[in-house]
């Protein structure tokens, strides 16, 4: 008996074993469990490098003795060899290469018990290499600037000018950990000069040249066309934060005003022309815009237009289904007695008698920065970031938050619904159609990164009310700003309906915007605005 019950075992052994090829490959333990072995996971370091970057692509199978490998690639035909490489005694691979283009990898086992077994798969997409450049100075002085698109912390930066003869080098200096970079030039006349940034050969990755260029028409000091702002802080201290007021004077339009002012931003603080947030003494009008406290100074470092956010409000104060759109004024700024640039002067995103509405939340999607926002929530069912703009989230009742959420929940179950109801009621029972009518439009006419709900845009809320969409804001990176690729610069197809899923946005194509465009009443309401 003992020997026939042996010999079933064993027979049920080879049953398994042929119907689990590879298993005698994964081990005691797996063998055991009756699995095959997990597939070995894959990183890519550093993740997202720039064209010719080298990278190190890391993955580790079961220990084993060395033993030789592959970093394949896929290509439209299949997959092709990058290089080989042997595993170290823990059974990690470490191949390096330097991709050129949005490039999928993998690591193949050559030979041994466990050949052709395969990692997972690693996509790694090559960041855009480019620097902006400002000039800022007076007379023979001045100051070149820059931010890069993809931050290198002490790669050496190099700034050419242009002459007759071609472009010269006229001063290096390198990269510091934000991306910035910034030399003092010395003995400008009043020629007119023109600029640019230069990477030199840096870690294997070739020269390449910046393309955008820097106009200096002599740098003279400025004949002011537009209002004067003169701030000063006390002592002359300098804004170096977005946390911390500093007290000051504001001159403006002949009247000063006592103010507190810090920075504003996020992606925008980095930049050489910083943002800043105003808060006034008192209430005042400022150029003619209902008085209040709080104010914004728009640096548009990145507009070099200066005028995207103005067509943006402006068209917004036109598409009236949107309660308020914020005011604005282009001014100079005068910084404790430097001048640091045009400016809009706008109103600040707030609820007030003047602003947005007191008795409703106003609220921001913002999924890009949803990390850096402790007080973030999920709407229940598209799972879309939303932050609290004003008032702040401290201030608001748990409860008036579970009811948002609740109210949120009905909506958008309605909304994502096939036919677009839930329990026999459309979703349009839930906002206000018309406001999300014209937001659509002008988020589609100006045709901004951000406008598919990714950050920066913005909806008011309260219990028992019609959602409703706006106020715009935050348009510098919109109408044909050419840093995010031609689907977003060009000025053919849709952005905040995109239908195409887009890198990088899980809900590109999922938004409200976007599933309220498949719906054919909201369309023929879009056609008829």
């Amino acid at each position: 008996m003992r020997s026939r019950h042996w010999l079933v075992a064993t027979l049920s052994g080879v049953v398994l074993v042929g119907l689990l090829p590879g298993l005698a490959d994964a081990g005691t333990s797996a063998r055991a469990a009756g699995a095959a072995p997990a597939t070995p996971t894959i990183v890519a370091t550093p993740a997202r490098p720039v064209a010719k970057e080298l990278i190190t692509v890391r993955t580790t199978f079961s220990r084993s003795p060395r033993r030789p490998g592959a970093l394949e690639r896929r290509t439209a035909t299949g997959w092709s060899l990058v290089t080989r490489v042997t595993s170290d005694a823990a059974g990690t691979f470490r191949p390096t290469t330097r991709p050129t283009a949005d490039t999928t990898y993998r690591v193949r086992v050559l030979s041994g018990p466990q050949k052709n077994r395969l990692s997972k798969l690693v996509r790694v997409t090559p960041l855009p290499d480019s620097m902006n450049i400002a000039l800022t100075g007076f007379r023979t002085k001045a100051t070149a600037s820059g931010l890069a698109s993809a931050v290198r912390k002490d790669r050496p930066v190099a700034l050419d000018r242009e002459t007759p003869g071609g472009w010269i080098e006229v001063g290096i200096t390198s990269e510091k950990s934000d991306g910035t970079v910034s030399l003092a030039l010395t003995g400008l006349t009043q020629d007119e000069v023109t600029y640019r940034w230069r990477f030199p050969a840096w870690k294997g990755v070739p020269e390449r040249t910046s393309t955008q260029t820097a106009f200096a028409p002599g740098l003279v000091p400025p004949q002011f066309s537009l209002p004067v702002m003169r701030i000063d802080t006390a002592d002359a201290a300098p804004i170096v934060d977005r946390e911390n007021y500093l007290p000051g004077t504001m001159t403006l339009d002949g009247t000063t005003h006592a103010l507190q002012i810090r920075g504003r931003g996020n992606y925008t603080w980095v930049n050489p022309k910083k943002p800043y947030r105003i808060k006034l003494g008192t209430k005042a009008s400022l150029l003619g815009m209902p008085a209040e406290k709080d104010w914004a100074l728009l640096a548009n470092f990145g507009d070099r237009t200066l005028v995207r956010n103005t067509i943006a409000l402006d068209l917004g104060a036109k598409l009236t289904a949107m309660p308020w759109t914020p005011r604005h004024r282009p001014v100079e700024v005068m910084l404790n007695g430097q001048y640091v640039g045009a400016y809009d002067l706008v109103e600040q995103m707030e609820t007030s008698d003047q602003r947005s509405a007191k008795s409703r939340l106003l609220l921001e999607f913002d999924d890009h920065y949803a990390g850096q926002e402790p007080t973030t929530v999920r709407t229940p069912v598209e799972g879309l970031a939303v932050t609290f703009k004003d008032p702040n989230p401290e201030d608001v009742p748990q409860s008036t938050k579970d009811t948002l959420l609740a109210e949120l929940g009905t909506f958008e179950t309605a909304l994502y619904s096939p036919d677009f109801q839930a329990d026999g009621h459309s979703y349009t029972e839930y906002v206000d159609v018309d406001s999300f009518v014209d937001y659509f439009i002008g988020a589609e006419i100006m045709k901004s990164i951000d406008a598919d709900c990714r950050t920066s845009c913005f909806f008011t809320w309260a219990a028992g009310e019609p959602i409703r969409m706006g106020p715009m804001w935050d348009y510098d990176h919109s109408a044909g700003y050419d840093d995010f690729g031609p689907r977003v610069s060009s000025p053919e197809g849709w952005w905040a309906a995109d239908p195409e899923p887009a890198p990088g946005y899980a809900h590109h194509s999922t938004h409200w915007l976007a599933r309220m465009r498949q719906d054919p009443a909201f369309q023929a309401k879009v056609r008829v605005r």
